[in-house]
Formats: C-alpha cells, structure tokens, sequence
C-alpha cells in the first residue's frame, strides 16, 4: 500500500481511494490507501508502487519521493487475516490522479488539518449478517466515511504528524 502525500495551499492533502462494490471483494465500497496484492516474488515496495500506479495512474517511480514506512496493521475482527504496512511518499503538488475504473471508484485529496480535526471523528456502524452490528472508529470527510484498516492506518501517520509539528513548534 502507499500512503500519497503532496503539498497543498497552507497544508499537506492524503490521496485516499473508494474501492468500487463488488461481492467478491471483502473491502467493497471501502475508503482505502491504493494498493493491492504482490505478483509473483516482487516485495512490498515494488507492489506499492505498481498497484499505484495501475490503480490512480501515478508513477511514483518517477514523481515521487519515499519518505518512510508506517508500521503493520491487522484487521482487529473478523475478515481475511491480513497485516499492512503502507509506505509514505511524497508527490508534487500538481499530482493528479487518473483512477482505473475497474479498481477504483473514487478518489479523494483530504487535507491533514481536516484529519487531524477532533470534529472529523465518526462513527462506523457494520452491520452483520444476522442482524447485529459493530461500532468502529471512523473519520469523515464530505460524506465519505473512513474505518478499519484505513482508518488505523491514518491515525498512525497523524501521530507521527502532530509529534513533528509540537517538536517545530518547541
């Protein structure tokens, strides 16, 4: 998975994916880092950067800069037995994207600023197949709501974020 930072007017923006509805697909209409699975012996940062650039066509062999990797998240209930760990890149600011249909629904520049805001906080409520339903933590942003995995991940850049703004500010 990559983690796409690039600068904005008086911020820094986070590219985030939907993922489109599909039954086969257990992260159907999900927000999401692109990303995706390893083909054949490549390792993690090669697939980062080939799942990026098949998924929002953004070439960050060329445009972007490897800033460093966020540790590993697992799903905490249920679904496949995964563990992600996305690399952070930098990209300029002129990035655009140009999403693969057949992989990407949507795709969304969120400022930090709005992430880090405590008004962002939301709740995701899953509803099971019998009935019940589970509450996660979420963040939203213009009506897209941003949980799981994607959202463990984020709140992981944005502590590292915060902690490099307070030691600017020191």
């Amino acid at each position: 998975m990559a983690l796409l930072v690039r600068p904005a007017p008086h911020d820094l923006e986070i590219l985030l994916i939907q993922r489109p509805l599909s039954e086969r697909d257990p992260w159907s209409g999900h927000m999401a880092l692109p990303g995706g699975r390893r083909e054949g012996d490549e390792d993690a940062l090669t697939t980062a950067i080939r799942e990026t650039r098949e998924e929002v066509g953004v070439d960050l062999e060329r445009d972007g800069m490897l800033i460093g990797r966020l540790d590993e998240v697992s799903p905490s209930r249920g679904g496949p037995q995964i563990a992600v760990a996305p690399f952070v890149f930098a990209v300029p600011s002129e990035t655009a994207v140009v999403p693969d249909p057949a992989e990407v629904a949507d795709t969304v520049w969120i400022p930090i600023r709005h992430l880090a805001d405590p008004a962002s906080a939301a709740e995701h409520l899953y509803l099971l197949p019998g009935g019940e339903s589970l509450r996660f933590p979420a963040l939203a942003y213009h009506g897209y709501v941003i949980w799981g995995l994607t959202h463990r991940m984020l709140i992981q850049f944005l502590g590292i974020v915060r902690t490099v703004r307070e030691w600017e500010a020191s």
